[in-house]
């Protein structure tokens, strides 16, 4: 889904019309609605953030917006992308010698690893 499309999406489900999320979010309605409409993305980031914060958007669900936005989620600024651990693990997912039950189990070993360390609190985020 793209940036507008879900951004509409978190809006209409936060019950908040496009003025309301533009005043929450310190923009312009103009902008939100053009959003939407896809005739133009964020150009910046934090303004994704603002939306996000407006929209009281985390976890999961704010890392798709930004994601949908051309933006990485959060949890990137503390582990870089080139971490070896997050490495291993894309080369594995990625592998043409695992067939799509192989990845479910990967993937599930993965997450149960993960969650034990991190905690089902949000603060460490649930993968």
């Amino acid at each position: 889904m793209n940036f507008g499309a879900k951004l509409k999406e978190y809006r209409e489900k936060a019950g908040l019309s496009q003025q309301d999320l533009a005043r929450a979010a310190s923009l312009d309605k103009a902008s939100i609605n053009r959003f939407e409409s896809g005739q133009r993305s964020p150009s910046e980031r934090a303004r994704v953030e603002d939306i996000c914060d407006a929209l009281k958007v985390e976890g999961p669900e704010r890392d798709a917006l930004l994601w949908s936005a051309g933006y990485l989620p959060g949890v990137y600024e503390t582990v870089a992308p080139t971490d070896p651990t997050l490495l291993a693990v894309a080369r594995a997912l990625a592998s043409p010698r695992l067939d799509e039950r192989e990845r479910t189990e990967l993937r599930t070993v993965v997450e149960t690893i993960a969650n034990r360390w991190a905690g089902a609190d949000g603060e460490g985020g649930r993968v």
